[in-house]
């Protein structure tokens, strides 16, 4: 399953130190993960000027799911480059974590 956080702002992080942005709080169960990423990851634009989408990301999130973060992170950076070829007109950032343990597992930190 993936979850949105529904939060897009309309400018970047800590420009305007005016915004008031909403703050969230998610709980990751082990195995879970998280992806945040900017628009030029959606809005890539393929040679026909079709959108990479969000459908696209989170069929392609889905399907990569028990992949570790890196090579998730490494699978959507090879599916960008495939579908758009070598223009990219946005910055495309992408920070993905998964938790690994519980917090009831022995041996692991708190």
């Amino acid at each position: 399953m993936v979850n949105g956080l529904n939060s897009r702002a309309r400018d970047g992080a800590g420009i305007d130190e005016s915004v008031v942005y909403d703050q969230r709080s998610v709980m990751l169960n082990a195995g879970d993960l998280i992806l945040f990423y900017t628009d030029g990851v959606t809005d890539a634009l393929d040679v026909q000027g079709r959108e990479f989408g969000l459908d696209r990301l989170r069929r392609m999130v889905l399907d990569h799911r028990d992949a570790s973060a890196k090579a998730l992170a490494e699978t959507l950076d090879r599916a960008l480059a495939e579908f758009g070829g070598a223009v990219r007109y946005d910055d495309i950032t992408v920070v993905i974590a998964r938790r690994l343990y519980s917090h009831d597992e022995p041996g692991t930190r708190p």
